[in-house]
């Protein structure tokens, strides 16, 4: 009996492939899990101005990682994997259904070979603090104003 049950999951492997494992998760890590994330920056991230700068900070913090690229975003990530090709990062083209254009998509990830479960894998945590510059007043304006 054992036999017949072999042949028959042989059968269903052929046919509809190897099974993966938490294929939802992998759709959306751009074919990675989330263990293996250290890094991730979303298509609305991206628009701002602090996360280049904040992507440059905390990678060299990771050695050994690779880079996964979302392949539709090709031409607003250019300067990442300028980066990427300048410090010899790893790194991967991902152009099949897990890549997606919506604004809370992935558009990229830094992520490990095995399993690190780092909790915060957002790149905000770099961005540097906001300092809002103070008005500037004239001297006269200074010397006039009356308390």
């Amino acid at each position: 009996m054992s036999e017949n049950t072999d042949l028959e999951s042989q059968l269903k492997s052929r046919m509809t492939g190897t099974p993966q494992t938490k294929p939802d998760e992998r759709r959306h890590y751009l074919g990675s899990l989330r263990e293996r994330v250290l890094l991730q920056i979303t298509v609305a991230q991206l628009g701002d101005a602090r996360t280049l700068p904040a992507f440059k900070q905390a990678v060299p913090k990771f050695t050994g990682a690779k880079l996964l690229l979302n392949g539709k975003l090709a031409a607003t990530l250019k300067p990442y994997l300028q980066y990427a090709t300048q410090n010899n990062l790893a790194f991967t083209m991902v152009n099949d259904e897990s890549a997606n254009t919506a604004s809370d998509a992935v558009a990229l990830l830094l992520v490990a070979s095995t399993a690190v479960d780092q909790a915060d894998v957002t790149i905000s945590q770099y961005y540097s603090p906001v300092t809002k510059e103070q008005p500037k007043h004239s001297f006269l304006a200074d010397l006039f104003q009356r308390d």
